[in-house]
C-alpha cells in the first residue's frame, strides 16, 4: 500500500473535481493514472530525430594567431599531466 499526501489545497481540489467529472473513484483514478504514466515512460524506445552532422557542421574561423599576442595554453608542456591536475581540481 502506498499513501500519497498532497499538501497543496489548490491541486487537491483540481484532482478531486477532475475525478468527480470522470465519475470515477479516487483510488481507481490514481491507480489508472500511475499505470498510464509508467506505461508511457517505461518503454525503452526513445523517439528522437537523428540529425546528419555533416548538414549541421559549421566551420569556426579563428583569428590569425600572428595577429595576437595571446597563445592559449602555451604554458602547457605536458598535456596529460595538465589534464590530470585539472581533473583533481574539479573533482
Amino acid at each position: 500500500m502506498i499513501v500519497l499526501e498532497i499538501d497543496d489545497k489548490r491541486l487537491e481540489k483540481q484532482i478531486k473535481d477532475f475525478v468527480k467529472s470522470q465519475k470515477k473513484d479516487l483510488k481507481e483514478f490514481t491507480k489508472e493514472a500511475f499505470e498510464k504514466f509508467f506505461e508511457r515512460f517505461s518503454s525503452n524506445d526513445i523517439n528522437y530525430q537523428k540529425l546528419d552532422p555533416y548538414k549541421h557542421i559549421k566551420k569556426i574561423d579563428y583569428p590569425n594567431e600572428s595577429d595576437t599576442d595571446a597563445k592559449p595554453y602555451s604554458e602547457v608542456k605536458d598535456s596529460a599531466e595538465y589534464v590530470k591536475k585539472l581533473r583533481r581540481k574539479v573533482l
